[in-house]
Formats: structure tokens, sequence, C-alpha cells
């Protein structure tokens, strides 16, 4: 019977082989010293016996060992040899009593690498065991920017309080956002049996589905998987659902799935598309447009908060300009929660609205779970560069403006002392950040950018107080004013020593231009026909497209307002380009080499700062929670 079984496992070891060559990799087994080739190490660390996944277990320390198996750990060596004499005896070991002689592994960015064992690893691995006893190794890597050791490090944060090694993710905050899912944060809740034995249960139950449908297409892990379905769908739900049901789910969110496996999943529009030519033949029979229904969403209430009151002229623009063809309605005070906001969701969506704008990059999760639940309305939300199917995501190129308010505060500064005071750092902003004392420097090399964030946990001090006490004599604020907080400390500005304010300029998000767009898409069938892309849509319009645009103060000297027009028609005819090297960081190292120039993705991945910015991007931790979701919004 053990040698039938090892025929079995040489046809799946030469099968394995075959097609990895085939596809042009390595048809062996990983080794340990070609995987850590690049990457520091620090200090090796024992951790005793520890239950080791056999599906982590992904190679060799020596090389000639890798030799012996396929990439599946299944062997290549014929049937006759004493590799397979030996690999008979241990399979008929397993079935009568089972192997339970300890292996020695390394363990490296939570993968296992087999000092002594590898045969028993292919045994139980051809009878699809789940773990193996192993004396594990650890080799600490050194800190790094490199996303891998980042990631391994919240592991290592992870595993500390759980004990879980079986999960693995892409991204980093994944550990911390599985935790807070699963609502075991803490070592305590971990050690509660009921709760780590069903997590184990529902994990394991996932993974087989997963695998069953998968079958090694997607580049992501189970553990991206399990945390996207548990986002949208609960977590309850595993133990609650039969997995016929399970099954289901996994197949609407499929498609999620794919685009966060995809290299270049998103389609960035850069400007509104041309609307679609129809026959007047095709026109005549179409009949008068259907009346659009489009709800607007607010995480706040625009009556409060500028942000919300901007988009909130954004709708009442499309009421007055497109009457009689769009009925629209708000909605303030969603919840960011992402099953309380859901729920919130799918009820407007009930309402039989044929189109739903989530203003704020904090509604992400909500939309795109309430988006698989209700395919039909479209859902759109406020943020960029978000891999999703079901929810296309919109933003600007406030970064343009910035750079025009930039080159403004650089030429009216007396002190070369500018203040920034911004909520948080997102990708756009950082960029905008950037651009602002990008266009400072161009008019001014002396000057100096401060920066200062509102929504840090640990603040102590206002932002604006801070800046004054450091002697900034202009200051870029927030861009808009809501009704019932009117100040003149928005836009940039300039404080006089006797008090009074200047407003200088103030750049705008035109929102009622993109939502009358958007509309009109959807009105002349433009919108459905990019949905032939297969990706992600997501919409970034600059001044070319008039959703963005800077507005001048009277106050502004007219040398000033010449230049800054100057640079205005620039940028509106692409004829500059703002992060043109050489550019160098705060720390300096150059981010943009002498004679190249950022592309979209580079400046929508910024974390950096221009070497004239005084300050730093702290982590997501640092601040308060509902600025950390817009940080990090695309857990699901």
């Amino acid at each position: 019977m053990a040698s039938e079984y090892y025929a079995d496992a040489l046809k799946a070891g030469k099968r394995c082989f075959a097609e990895a060559r085939a596809r042009g990799e390595n048809p062996y087994l990983r080794v340990l010293e070609e995987d850590r080739e690049g990457l520091d190490t620090q200090n090796e660390i024992g951790l005793g016996v520890v239950d080791i996944p056999l599906g982590k277990i992904v190679g060799t320390s020596a090389h000639a060992r890798s030799l012996s198996f396929a990439r599946n750990y299944m062997p290549i060596l014929p049937d006759g040899t004493e590799f397979a004499s030996k690999w008979s005896n241990l399979c008929e070991s397993h079935l009568e009593v089972g192997i339970r002689t300890a292996i020695e592994v390394y363990e490296f960015l939570n993968l296992y690498y087999v000092v002594e064992g590898n045969k028993r690893v292919s045994v139980l691995k051809f009878f699809d065991a789940e773990t193996i006893p192993g004396r594990v190794t650890r080799i600490m890597p050194k800190r790094s920017d490199d996303p891998t050791v980042r990631i391994y490090f919240e592991f290592l944060d992870f595993y500390k309080i759980s004990k879980v090694n079986y999960v693995w993710f892409t991204e980093e905050g994944s550990f911390a956002s599985l935790c807070a899912a699963v609502d075991m944060q803490t070592e305590e809740a971990w050690k509660d049996l009921d709760a780590r034995t069903r997590f184990h249960s529902n994990y394991y139950q996932f993974r087989k589905i997963y695998k069953d449908i998968d079958r090694d297409r997607l580049r992501i892990t189970t553990g991206d998987a399990f945390l996207k379905y548990i986002n949208v769908f609960g977590y309850r739900t595993l133990y609650d659902e039969t997995e016929a049901k399970i099954r289901e789910n996994l197949a609407v969110l499929w498609p999620e799935l794919q685009f966060e496996s995809d290299d270049n999943p998103v389609d960035l529009s850069m400007k509104p598309a041309e609307p679609v030519k129809k026959s007047i033949l095709s026109s005549l029979f179409t009949g008068q447009p259907k009346t659009i229904k489009a709800a607007f969403v607010y995480a706040d209430s625009p009556d409060k908060v500028s942000w919300a009151y901007a988009h909130e002229l954004g709708r009442q623009h499309v009421e007055d300009v497109m009457q009689g063809r769009v009925i629209t309605e708000r909605f303030d005070n969603v919840s960011t929660d992402p099953d309380k906001g859901s729920e919130e969701l799918g009820r407007i969506a009930d309402q039989g609205f044929d189109v739903i704008f989530t203003t704020s990059a904090t509604l992400i999760t909500p939309s795109v779970k309430a988006a698989i639940l209700h395919p039909q309305t479209r859902f759109l939300n406020c943020s960029v560069n978000l891999p999703y199917q079901h929810v296309r995501t919109y933003s600007g190129r406030m970064h343009e403006a910035k750079y025009i308010s930039g080159a403004i505060a650089g030429s009216m500064t007396e002190t070369d002392k500018i203040g920034y005071i911004t909520d948080f750092p997102t990708a756009p902003t950082i960029a905008s950040i950037n651009a602002f004392a990008l266009g400072a420097q161009l008019v001014n090399p002396r000057a100096q950018i401060y920066l200062e964030y509102t929504a840090l946990k640990d603040r102590t001090e206002r932002p604006a107080d801070r800046l004054d006490r450091l002697g900034v004599d202009i200051m870029s604020m927030q861009d808009m004013i809501s009704p019932t907080h009117a100040s003149r400390r928005y836009g940039v500005f300039k404080k006089n020593p006797d008090g009074e304010i200047w407003n200088l300029a103030m750049p705008v998000f035109n929102w009622g231009v993109f939502y009358e767009k958007i509309l009109e898409s959807l009105e002349n069938g433009s919108y459905d026909e990019q949905d032939g892309s297969g990706k992600a849509i997501n919409y970034w319009w600059g001044m070319a497209s008039h959703v963005i645009d800077i507005i001048y103060s009277e106050k502004l000297p007219e040398r000033t307002r010449r230049l800054a027009e100057m640079l205005r028609r620039m940028v509106h005819h692409r004829a500059i380009q703002i992060f043109e090297g050489e550019i160098r960081d705060n720390e300096g190292k150059i981010q943009v080499p002498s004679g190249s120039f950022l592309d979209v993705e580079g400046i929508l991945n910024m974390n950096w700062l221009a070497e004239n910015v005084n300050g730093t991007i702290p982590p997501q931790t640092a601040f308060r929670e509902r600025a950390a979701l817009a940080l990090d919004p695309a857990k699901i």
C-alpha cells in the first residue's frame, strides 16, 4: 500500500515540476539561503517545539536537499531508490501510529525551512495533514522599509498575543484589522479556549473552501481573502452559514479578490469621458431619458463640517443645473462603522436610488459592503486609487492648486516661515503638502514649511498656536469654511503684526462640476461604457476639467496675481511638471532624480516630505480613530 502511495505522490511531484518549468519558475523546493539574500538579519531565537502549519513549510535550509522534491514537496526521485524506500516506510509508520517526532526547522518571515525531516513533511503533506511538530529557530531580520519586513514585525506583535502562526497578509495593518474584526485585540481574548477554537475552526473551514475555488490562481494569501470576507459578510457567518452559502458569498466577493491580486488593478480616469454618440434613429426610439435619483451621504453634517459642506454645495449645484433630470437627497451623519454604516447605506439603496455618493474616505468600507449586497445601485466614494469593482472612487488633483498657492505663500512671506495645517497625511494630502512646498521654493529658495496635524491623539497645543509661536507669517489651512463656523483662517492667509488676517488665495474643489459630469455620464450612457475595462474605475480630475481651481483675494498684489495666473495656465495645459527632479526629501535622500518626474503612481503613493518641509509623517496609530480610518480605509 505504501508503495502505491509513493507512486501517487511521485505523479503529483512530477506534474508540479513540469508545470513550474513550463511557467519558467524554479521547480524545486525553496532554499533558505537564497530567500535570505539581500535581507539583513540580526540574531536567532529558539522557540522550542511548535505546531507548524504544513502550508507554511516551503523549503529546506540546504540546496542539496531541495533537489529530491518538487516545489509542492512531493517526491521526484524514481521508485526503487533508497529515497523512495525511506519515504514508503515513513508512510507506513504514519498510517499505523502517526508521525510524532519533531522536525528541525528555521522560521524566516513566517515561512519555515526544514533542516531535518523533509520526508516526514512530504508524507504529511501528501495526506493533507494540517500541522507537524517542529523545533523552531527564528531568524530575526533587521527592521527596514521593505514591505515584507514591516508586515513581519506586525505579525510578531500579533503572534505575541495570539500564538497563531498560520495567518499571513500582504498588506500592512491587516493583523490589527483582523483582531478588530474578530473582536480579539488582547492576549486574554486569545487565551479564551472557546474563542480560540472557534477562530481556528472558522479559518480552516474558510481556507478549505477558498483553496478549492482559488486553486492558486490569485496572488493573495488566504489571510487576505479571509479578512475581506469577514469584513463584508461578518465573522459570525462563518459558523452560522452553511458551506454552500459561504461558497455563494465568495462568488459575490470574487471580483474584489481578483482586483486585490492584480498588479495594476486601477484605471485612473484623469479627465471626463466623452459622451457616447448615438444615432438619430436610436434617439428616436429611446424616448425621454429617465430621471436619475441620486443620494449624497455624509459622515458628518454639512452644517458643521467644511468638507461635507463643500460636497453639499455640489449637490445643490446639480439640483439647479439639472433641474427635472435629477432628483437628489442628502443623508447626514451616516456611521463609518463597517456594519452599522453598511446597514444604513443598504436602507438608502432600498429606497430606489440609482447612484449613491459617499463623500468621505472614512465611508469606503461601509460603501463596499453595501455595494456588494445591493448590486442594483451604483456606489461612488470620495477617495482615490483604491481597487474595488463594486465601488468607483473619486477625488481631485488638489496638489495642482496647492502648487500655485505655495508660490503665492513663498512670494508673500517676510519671515521665510510658512505654516501648513492639515488633518492627517493621506497620500493625496502628502502630494498637496509637497506641491505647496515646491511652489514656495520655486519663488523663494529660503522658504521653510512648518507642518502641523489637527487629528493627532496626543496633541497638547493647538497647531495654529504652535505656528504663531514659531513666528510664521503665512499659513495654509482648511480650504473651505462651514456656514456655522465662519473664520478668516482658511486657504492661504497672511497674519500681520497687528493681528489682522489677510486672505490671499483659496484652492477649491468644484464638486458641483464633478457631480454634474458624472450624472450626465449616467444619463448619456458613457458611465456604463467604462465597465468594460476590467479594472477599478478611479476618477482623479484636475484643473483642466475645472473640478479643481484657485480663487484670489483682492489683497493679493497684482504682480503676485500675474505670477499665479501664469502658473495656473501652465498647470491647466500640462505645460509644467510639478514633481520634476531633482527633488530631495527632508532627510536629504533624492526622491526624484534630475531630468525625470513623478508619474501618477508616484504621486499617489508618496510617503516622504520635500526638503523644505519641517515635519514628519506619523504612523496611523498616532491619529484619532476617525482620522485613522481615512489613512487606511481599504481593509475590505
